[in-house]
């Protein structure tokens, strides 16, 4: 993989993930269905977990910018988590 196509690769990754996890959390109605849909946002297999993998193949000038996006969205991903828990437990 070149580092041009990892970074691609990345890229797509995260805006499929960004346009995705709202509704992902949205569509949970439990409490059990929102820590399955968590684990597959921010677990070791996920989207996310990969990108960071993939960032080892990102040219050195580009990975602090994309590793500023990662961060950006798991924070993002997380407060969602932690907001739609909060609907569901009252």
């Amino acid at each position: 993989m070149t580092p041009k196509e990892a970074v691609q690769g990345i890229e797509s990754r995260l805006e499929a993930l960004e346009a995705g996890y709202k509704q992902t959390f949205a569509a949970a109605s439990t409490i059990e269905e929102l820590d399955i849909a968590r684990v597959a946002l921010l677990g070791r297999e996920s989207p996310l977990t990969e990108a960071l993998k993939s960032m080892l193949n990102a040219p050195p000038d580009r990975r602090v910018s994309l590793g500023e996006q990662i961060n950006r969205i798991h924070r993002e991903i997380v407060e969602s988590y932690r907001s739609r828990l909060a609907e569901l437990s009252s």
